[in-house]
Protein backbone atom coordinates (compact mmCIF):
# COMPACT_ATOMS: atom_id res chain seq x y z
CA UNK A 1 0.00 0.00 0.00
CA UNK A 2 2.88 2.62 0.94
CA UNK A 3 4.85 1.28 -2.46
CA UNK A 4 1.45 2.47 -4.28
CA UNK A 5 1.05 5.44 -2.64
CA UNK A 6 4.78 6.80 -3.17
CA UNK A 7 4.68 6.09 -6.83
CA UNK A 8 1.71 8.46 -6.89
CA UNK A 9 2.18 10.83 -4.48
CA UNK A 10 5.72 11.74 -6.67
CA UNK A 11 4.63 10.49 -10.24
CA UNK A 12 7.64 8.41 -10.85
CA UNK A 13 5.89 5.68 -13.18
CA UNK A 14 3.91 5.31 -16.31
CA UNK A 15 2.45 2.22 -15.38
CA UNK A 16 2.22 0.39 -12.14
CA UNK A 17 2.99 -3.69 -12.03
CA UNK A 18 1.00 -4.89 -8.44
CA UNK A 19 2.08 -8.89 -8.09
CA UNK A 20 4.33 -11.96 -7.32
CA UNK A 21 5.24 -14.77 -8.70
CA UNK A 22 3.34 -18.17 -8.33
CA UNK A 23 2.50 -20.02 -4.64
CA UNK A 24 -0.09 -20.90 -2.24
CA UNK A 25 -3.00 -19.44 -1.36
CA UNK A 26 -1.52 -18.19 1.59
CA UNK A 27 1.33 -16.70 -0.15
CA UNK A 28 -0.86 -14.75 -2.44
CA UNK A 29 -3.59 -13.82 0.67
CA UNK A 30 -2.25 -10.19 0.87
CA UNK A 31 -3.82 -9.37 -2.66
CA UNK A 32 -6.98 -10.39 -1.34
CA UNK A 33 -6.38 -7.45 1.91
CA UNK A 34 -9.16 -4.75 1.04
CA UNK A 35 -6.61 -2.31 2.09
CA UNK A 36 -4.49 -3.58 -0.88
CA UNK A 37 -7.56 -3.13 -2.86
CA UNK A 38 -8.39 -0.19 -2.11
CA UNK A 39 -4.85 1.68 -3.13
CA UNK A 40 -4.99 0.18 -6.54
CA UNK A 41 -8.90 1.42 -6.94
CA UNK A 42 -7.11 4.40 -5.76
CA UNK A 43 -4.44 4.97 -7.93
CA UNK A 44 -4.26 7.59 -10.77
CA UNK A 45 -1.18 5.84 -12.15
CA UNK A 46 -2.65 2.58 -14.48
CA UNK A 47 -2.41 -0.86 -12.36
CA UNK A 48 -1.51 -4.23 -13.74
CA UNK A 49 -2.43 -6.71 -11.54
CA UNK A 50 -0.16 -9.68 -11.70
CA UNK A 51 -0.53 -12.80 -8.95
CA UNK A 52 0.30 -16.51 -9.01
CA UNK A 53 -0.85 -18.59 -12.28
CA UNK A 54 -2.82 -17.90 -15.07
CA UNK A 55 -5.26 -20.01 -12.74
CA UNK A 56 -4.89 -17.80 -9.53
CA UNK A 57 -7.36 -14.52 -9.05
CA UNK A 58 -7.36 -12.20 -6.34
CA UNK A 59 -9.23 -9.38 -5.60
CA UNK A 60 -6.36 -7.05 -7.15
CA UNK A 61 -7.37 -8.31 -10.06
CA UNK A 62 -10.61 -7.02 -10.17
CA UNK A 63 -9.41 -3.50 -8.66
CA UNK A 64 -6.75 -3.47 -11.14
CA UNK A 65 -6.96 -1.12 -14.25
CA UNK A 66 -5.66 -4.78 -16.21
CA UNK A 67 -5.31 -8.38 -15.49
CA UNK A 68 -1.79 -10.45 -16.53
CA UNK A 69 -1.94 -13.93 -16.00
CA UNK A 70 1.82 -13.84 -15.02
CA UNK A 71 4.35 -11.09 -13.91
CA UNK A 72 6.03 -12.00 -17.04
CA UNK A 73 2.94 -11.33 -19.02
CA UNK A 74 2.44 -8.22 -17.33
CA UNK A 75 6.07 -6.80 -18.08
CA UNK A 76 4.77 -8.00 -21.84
CA UNK A 77 2.14 -5.62 -21.55
CA UNK A 78 3.96 -3.20 -20.14
CA UNK A 79 6.50 -2.27 -22.70
CA UNK A 80 6.46 -1.34 -26.17
CA UNK A 81 7.51 -4.06 -29.20
CA UNK A 82 10.77 -2.79 -30.21
CA UNK A 83 10.89 -5.53 -32.85
CA UNK A 84 8.24 -3.82 -35.35
CA UNK A 85 10.13 -0.43 -35.73
CA UNK A 86 12.95 -2.94 -37.63
CA UNK A 87 9.90 -4.65 -39.68
CA UNK A 88 8.55 -1.55 -40.39
CA UNK A 89 12.39 0.00 -42.07
CA UNK A 90 12.67 -2.98 -43.71
CA UNK A 91 9.66 -3.12 -45.54
CA UNK A 92 10.10 1.02 -46.58
CA UNK A 93 13.57 -0.59 -47.67
CA UNK A 94 12.11 -3.40 -49.55
CA UNK A 95 9.43 -0.56 -50.62
CA UNK A 96 11.88 1.68 -52.08
CA UNK A 97 13.99 -1.48 -53.88
CA UNK A 98 11.09 -2.28 -55.83
CA UNK A 99 9.91 1.21 -56.89
CA UNK A 100 13.33 1.83 -57.89
CA UNK A 101 13.77 -1.28 -60.15
CA UNK A 102 10.27 -0.37 -61.47
CA UNK A 103 11.95 3.12 -62.51
CA UNK A 104 15.11 1.90 -64.06
CA UNK A 105 13.10 -1.47 -65.99
CA UNK A 106 10.70 1.48 -67.37
CA UNK A 107 13.78 3.57 -68.42
CA UNK A 108 15.74 0.62 -70.05
CA UNK A 109 12.50 -0.12 -71.62
CA UNK A 110 11.99 3.13 -72.97
CA UNK A 111 15.92 3.03 -74.14
CA UNK A 112 15.46 0.12 -75.83
CA UNK A 113 12.35 1.52 -77.91
CA UNK A 114 14.90 4.62 -78.43
CA UNK A 115 17.27 2.18 -79.78
CA UNK A 116 15.00 0.10 -82.14
CA UNK A 117 13.27 3.29 -84.35
CA UNK A 118 14.05 3.19 -87.91
CA UNK A 119 16.55 5.82 -87.68
CA UNK A 120 19.19 3.84 -86.05
CA UNK A 121 17.83 0.51 -87.24
CA UNK A 122 17.74 1.62 -90.97
CA UNK A 123 20.19 5.06 -90.97
CA UNK A 124 20.21 4.78 -94.12
CA UNK A 125 17.35 6.09 -95.16
CA UNK A 126 18.43 9.25 -94.04
CA UNK A 127 21.52 9.70 -96.41
CA UNK A 128 19.07 10.84 -98.72
CA UNK A 129 18.82 14.08 -96.14
CA UNK A 130 22.49 13.76 -95.59
CA UNK A 131 24.99 12.24 -93.25
CA UNK A 132 25.12 15.59 -91.13
CA UNK A 133 21.67 14.81 -90.38
CA UNK A 134 21.95 11.83 -89.36
CA UNK A 135 24.98 12.56 -87.33
CA UNK A 136 22.78 14.92 -85.06
CA UNK A 137 20.36 12.75 -84.43
CA UNK A 138 22.56 10.02 -82.84
CA UNK A 139 24.45 11.97 -81.17
CA UNK A 140 21.15 14.12 -80.04
CA UNK A 141 19.46 10.44 -78.90
CA UNK A 142 22.70 9.51 -76.88
CA UNK A 143 22.95 12.47 -74.94
CA UNK A 144 19.21 12.08 -74.31
CA UNK A 145 19.68 8.91 -72.81
CA UNK A 146 23.18 9.52 -70.86
CA UNK A 147 20.93 12.76 -69.31
CA UNK A 148 17.93 10.32 -68.31
CA UNK A 149 20.20 7.43 -67.17
CA UNK A 150 22.16 10.02 -65.38
CA UNK A 151 18.98 12.04 -63.51
CA UNK A 152 17.66 8.15 -62.48
CA UNK A 153 20.63 7.19 -60.54
CA UNK A 154 21.28 10.95 -59.01
CA UNK A 155 17.65 10.31 -57.76
CA UNK A 156 18.48 6.85 -56.83
CA UNK A 157 21.17 7.64 -54.82
CA UNK A 158 19.36 10.32 -52.76
CA UNK A 159 16.31 8.48 -51.79
CA UNK A 160 19.26 5.98 -50.40
CA UNK A 161 20.61 8.58 -48.64
CA UNK A 162 18.04 9.51 -47.15
CA UNK A 163 16.95 6.10 -46.07
CA UNK A 164 20.58 5.63 -44.40
CA UNK A 165 20.19 9.21 -42.78
CA UNK A 166 16.94 7.64 -41.44
CA UNK A 167 18.21 4.60 -40.15
CA UNK A 168 18.68 4.73 -36.56
CA UNK A 169 20.66 1.81 -36.06
CA UNK A 170 23.02 3.12 -38.82
CA UNK A 171 24.07 5.47 -36.52
CA UNK A 172 24.90 2.35 -33.64
CA UNK A 173 26.49 0.59 -35.85
CA UNK A 174 28.99 3.43 -35.80
CA UNK A 175 30.13 3.49 -32.27
CA UNK A 176 27.24 5.42 -30.77
CA UNK A 177 24.62 4.09 -28.09
CA UNK A 178 21.25 4.83 -26.75
CA UNK A 179 20.88 4.49 -22.80
CA UNK A 180 17.74 4.14 -21.40
CA UNK A 181 16.56 4.33 -17.65
CA UNK A 182 14.40 1.16 -16.05
CA UNK A 183 11.21 2.69 -17.12
CA UNK A 184 12.72 3.04 -21.34
CA UNK A 185 13.15 6.79 -21.26
CA UNK A 186 16.40 8.00 -23.01
CA UNK A 187 18.35 9.48 -21.18
CA UNK A 188 19.79 12.91 -22.72
CA UNK A 189 21.12 14.73 -19.32
CA UNK A 190 22.80 13.70 -16.67
CA UNK A 191 20.13 15.47 -14.58
CA UNK A 192 17.88 12.97 -14.95
CA UNK A 193 19.91 10.45 -13.10
CA UNK A 194 20.51 9.73 -9.43
CA UNK A 195 22.53 7.04 -8.21
CA UNK A 196 21.33 3.56 -7.62
CA UNK A 197 18.67 3.99 -11.44
CA UNK A 198 19.51 0.95 -13.48
CA UNK A 199 20.27 1.57 -16.96
CA UNK A 200 20.02 -0.09 -20.12
CA UNK A 201 22.76 0.83 -22.87
CA UNK A 202 22.02 -0.27 -26.50
CA UNK A 203 24.65 -0.79 -28.40
CA UNK A 204 23.87 -2.14 -32.55
CA UNK A 205 23.77 -5.56 -31.31
CA UNK A 206 22.75 -6.54 -28.11
CA UNK A 207 22.15 -4.36 -24.76
CA UNK A 208 24.10 -3.90 -21.28
CA UNK A 209 22.47 -3.04 -18.03
CA UNK A 210 24.09 -0.98 -15.58
CA UNK A 211 23.59 0.81 -12.10
CA UNK A 212 24.77 4.33 -11.18
CA UNK A 213 27.39 4.93 -8.64
CA UNK A 214 27.38 8.48 -9.53
CA UNK A 215 26.41 11.21 -11.09
CA UNK A 216 28.72 13.96 -12.62
CA UNK A 217 27.61 17.19 -14.21
CA UNK A 218 29.54 19.74 -16.31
Amino acid sequence: VRGIQFFNRHQLADVLIVGRGGGSMEDLWAFNDERVVRAIAASDIPVISAVGHEIDFTLSDFAADLRAPTPSAAAELAVPERSGDRELLAKLVRRLERAMEAKLTSSETALSRLTEEWVLTHPERLWEAGSQALDTLDRRLEQAATTRLTAKEQKLQLLSTKLTALDPYAVLRRGYTITENDRGQVVRQPAQLQPGDTLVTRFAEGTAVSTVDAVKEG
